[in-house]
């Protein structure tokens, strides 16, 4: 059985703390799903017309090859009004090889399907058939997903959540998408080895929050409800953490993870709440306190959330809760985002307490100490991020947080 290792990471910012030779080619007339048209205006880019307006950006920008992929742009949020989607300008795309005329999000997840296979490590019979497109659609089918409505609604908004989740690890266009299709389609793969999958024919779209969105996830509707084909957040990091990897470009944190060796039979994931992104205030970072911690907190006008500066005259606390965390951990780092925001205090301020609390406060099995010793002792292998292994944060009965 594998073992797990464990990094979090928490950001703060608080004070303590296409071609044509000598013309326009006519667009091909594709087919395009009604729930598409329902909530977007759409518009087709493939290799033949390229170089028109709403298509200048798809390889330029957002790095899709046309020679390849059809890309139904799902249009910019100024042509519908708000978006209710923050990451990736608030765009969203359909994508179907270049022979597929057919935009759907049952498509779109065939080919998700296709890409997965193609990159499989180990070629089972069930990869091999999946190699091939038209099988990968047969394949939908069998399952029960016919391309319905229902489905096609409850599949792009599965989508359209995990770009957001996506979009909070800074992961390029291209890169986020492909990496959601093909997630997607390992966990349909997965659930079909192991003789799980659902009868998807009557699957009806469950209502989910993400951001400022709510959309429709695939989901079952009656019965045990169960939401398929959704990243977490520790999905997300991870997926993000091996992007900047394949791609050679990691960033600060990335760095520090760098620091914890696992053995061959242990898994490393990052658990991260919040998001790295250098403490700007205009990313979507909602905190998640536990009943317990609310109640705690009852009554404290001044809670502050990520990235929120604690600014004079009122004392800010910042709280959330660090949950689905596993506990059969041989090692770890915890890392945490700190920043001070200039504030200058002059006699006769009220007095501020710089400290920091981490563990099971109802518990009493906690780990506190002053934001300032923290900067001091810590280590800090990037800017204003300072980490220490879980083993040598102990509480305040001499427990180690690895051991907890």
């Amino acid at each position: 059985m594998k073992r797990e290792v464990m990094v979090f990471l928490v950001a703060i910012g608080i004070v303590m703390s296409g071609c044509g030779g000598g013309g326009k080619a006519e667009n091909p007339d594709p087919v395009v799903s009604s729930v598409f048209k329902d909530d977007f205006k759409t518009v087709l880019c493939t290799e033949l017309n390229h170089e028109d307006d709403a298509c200048t950006d798809i390889e330029d920008k957002d790095g899709f090859d046309l020679s390849k992929d059809n890309v139904l742009v799902l249009s910019a949020p100024e042509a519908i009004g708000t978006s209710p989607y923050f990451y990736f300008e608030g765009r969203r795309f359909a994508l179907v090889p270049k022979d597929e005329k057919d935009f759907s999000p049952k498509n779109m997840l065939a080919y998700g399907l296709m890409l997965f296979a193609r990159d499989a490590e180990e070629q089972t019979d069930l990869i091999r058939r999946l190699l091939d497109y038209g099988e990968a659609k047969k394949f939908l089918e069998e399952l029960g997903i016919t391309g319905t409505k229902d489905q096609n609604k409850a599949i792009l908004g599965a989508i359209n959540y995990n770009l957001e989740r996506l979009g909070e690890q800074g992961i390029p266009t291209k890169q986020a998408y492909l990496a959601d299709i093909k997630t997607m389609a390992e966990e349909l793969v997965n659930l079909t080895v192991k003789q799980i999958a659902p009868d998807f024919t009557d699957m009806k779209p469950l209502e989910l929050h993400v951001g400022m969105a709510h959309v429709s996830i695939l989901g079952m509707s009656s019965g045990n409800e169960q939401e398929l084909f959704l990243l977490s957040k520790e999905d997300a990091a991870r997926i993000g953490a091996e992007s900047r990897a394949k791609s050679d470009k990691p960033n600060e944190v990335d760095n520090v993870f760098e620091k914890l060796s696992c053995q061959d039979n242990e898994d490393k994931q990052i658990y991260m709440y919040g998001v790295y992104d250098s403490f700007v205030t205009t990313n979507p970072e909602p905190t998640t306190l536990s009943t317990a911690l609310s109640a705690m907190l009852a009554g404290n006008q001044y809670l502050a959330g990520y990235d929120e500066p604690a600014l004079y005259p009122n004392i800010k606390i910042f709280a959330d809760t660090l949950g689905n965390l596993p506990t059969n951990l041989t090692n770890g780092i915890y890392a945490i985002g700190l920043k001070e925001n200039g504030i200058k205090f002059k006699e006769g301020d009220p007095t501020f307490v710089d400290r920091y609390f981490i563990g099971d406060l109802a518990g009493a099995e906690i780990h506190e100490g002053n934001v300032s010793t923290l900067r001091n002792t810590w280590d800090s292998a990037a800017t204003d991020v300072y980490s220490r292994n879980l083993s040598a944060i102990t509480t305040t009965n001499g427990q180690s947080l690895l051991s907890m």
